[in-house]
């Protein structure tokens, strides 16, 4: 199996798991914020339980969908000096700013992550989302698995663009 079709499937599988993360997170985000509303507005009991259980939805929601949009080319980025570049200057700028600023960092997230799941491991810190069930460490560990998938989206994308500059594969979609 060639480099660009292990590439399509590393991509695909990033896609996969956000899909699945987002069908389940969504549709739980919304109904957290629907059920705040009804009972600060309709019941009149506010609670900051529900909005500590908004949060912690929303943050794993967006650590599991992060790698996809950079995959699907969905991220923010500088488009008006971007637009103005060859497909091989925007190669060599992205492989640059992985290398140089997007890995390091992931690596350096990754890294303290993991120290904050292990230290809600072991203080058996409490999470809002599973109604004070010590778990808080899932929706933590959830900051290092989204940020370990985006740095698999990146070294995706960068390793097309290192194959491109080199010649040995077409110009990639996602530099057009």
């Amino acid at each position: 199996m060639n480099i660009p079709t292990r590439l399509d499937q590393i991509d695909r599988w990033i896609l996969r798991i956000s899909l699945i993360g987002a069908f389940i997170f969504l549709p739980l985000l919304i109904f957290v914020r629907v059920f705040e509303i009804y009972t600060r507005n309709i019941i009149n009991q506010p609670s900051s339980l529900y909005n500590a259980m908004e949060r912690e939805v929303f943050v794993v929601f967006i650590f599991l969908t992060f790698g996809a949009a950079y995959v699907s080319d969905g991220h923010v980025r500088v488009d008006v000096l971007r637009g103005r570049f060859s497909p091989r200057v925007k190669a060599w700028i992205e492989t640059l700013g992985a290398i140089f600023l997007v890995l390091p960092l992931t690596a350096i997230v990754f890294w303290f992550g993991w120290d904050m799941v292990a230290s809600a491991i072991k203080h058996g810190e409490r999470s809002a989302i599973f109604f004070g069930a010590s778990m808080r460490w899932f929706i933590l560990a959830t900051l290092p698995f989204g940020v370990a998938l985006y740095a698999a989206a990146v070294l995706s994308r960068m390793t097309r663009n290192i194959l491109y500059l080199k010649g040995a594969i077409a110009m990639p979609e996602m530099l057009k």
